[in-house]
């Protein structure tokens, strides 16, 4: 009930600030800033599998909205590529950037069409370590065991738990989920798109005005790893990422946004120039290279109340809120610097923990 008072609550607001020109007030300020908006998406889905009880609901887009997004940019913005990007440049309309996180097998399947008909560039930041895997990421066993095994564990309660787990080394966090899943998954139901892109995939990609960038080998978030751990992440990365597309790699994305200072400094000695990380806010010319916020893109914050696309939902998802995460910036007096957590690891130390972290609560 609470849910639904919020939702509508939200769709009169953004209403308001569409129909007073806020919404337009504050995409113009970001244009007048040379403001570069990158997006960061993780999945596009056909209706079909949209609708799995298991995804996780802030990170999944339905094909539909896609497309309508993608021509609404296309007619209304300028959709540019990563790299070679300057922000602070003066341009006639909004700059932005598409992203896509992981390197799922729908990028290809679903999103590159799309995204070629309404000429979108796209960047990919995928994994070396876990191309063409199934099921590869834990987040994803977690949710498809508890839909697959029929339990009646609430969906905030799942969100939680996989909130906590990453907080837990690589180890502990394997620990905790295999005692919870079993060692074999054999409860998790796999479909086609289950998988991450193919290195087949990715070169034929690459030739249809795709780019790639590293996300770690292996999706490790950072902050839980010692320094010659998160060196040899993201070295072997870029190494087989320059040795399949025989290219340079030099962009990079935080798994999970999380990052510090040591962990930023590794990146560039690597040889990355741009990195990105979850944080929201635009590309400026202010902006840390090694540390550029996005704004997260997925279904429900781009829909109106008949679950179509709603430009209006889009615009305050993405030019408002960063708007005011950039005035609340400047008013408090805070540069950019380093977080040592996502923006999704939020909860309070004092909060009770699910039991199924308790390996990891040394």
């Amino acid at each position: 009930m609470l849910n639904r008072i919020h939702f509508i609550v939200q769709k009169f607001w953004v209403g308001l600030l569409y129909a007073s020109g806020a919404l337009w007030w504050a995409k113009r300020q970001l244009r007048l800033n040379g403001s570069i908006v990158v997006l960061m998406f993780h999945r596009v889905l056909k209706d079909p599998e949209f609708k799995l009880p298991y995804n996780l609901p802030g990170v999944v887009v339905r094909e539909n909205t896609f497309r309508e997004l993608a021509a609404h940019v296309q007619k209304h913005y300028e959709a540019i590529q990563l790299e070679g990007a300057i922000p602070g440049q003066d341009c006639k309309t909004l700059r932005i950037a598409f992203t896509f996180d992981d390197g799922w097998t729908d990028n290809y399947s679903v999103a590159l069409p799309i995204a070629r008909e309404f000429e979108i560039p796209l960047t990919i930041f995928v994994c070396p370590g876990l191309v063409g895997s199934p099921q590869p990421f834990w987040p994803e066993r977690m949710t498809n065991h508890f839909a697959s095994s029929g339990g009646s564990i609430l969906k905030a309660d799942i969100a939680e738990m996989i909130e906590q787990l990453k907080h837990c080394s690589a180890e502990d966090r394997e620990l905790a989920i295999s005692k919870l899943v079993g060692p074999n998954d054999s409860n998790v139901v796999t479909t086609p798109l289950s998988r991450t892109l193919s290195w087949d995939e990715i070169l034929e990609m690459s030739r249809n005005n795709v780019s790639f960038g590293s996300h770690t080998q292996t999706h490790q978030i950072l902050t839980t790893l010692q320094p010659s751990q998160v060196q040899k992440e993201i070295r072997l990365s870029k190494f087989e990422l320059e040795k399949a597309l025989n290219s340079t790699c030099q962009i990079f994305a935080y798994p999970n946004g999380n990052w510090n200072s040591q962990i930023k400094d590794i990146v560039a000695q690597e040889g990355f120039i741009l990195a990105f990380t979850t944080e929201r806010g635009a590309w400026t010319p202010n902006c840390d290279p090694l540390a550029i916020p996005r704004a997260n893109v997925y279904e429900d914050n781009l829909v109106g109340p008949n679950g179509q696309f709603s430009p209006a939902m889009f615009e305050y998802t993405t030019f408002w809120k960063i708007w005011r995460a950039m005035r609340t910036k400047r008013k408090s007096g805070i540069a950019d610097k380093s977080l040592n957590r996502g923006p999704s690891s939020e909860s309070s130390p004092n909060e009770k923990q699910p039991s199924i972290v308790t390996a990891c609560q040394d």
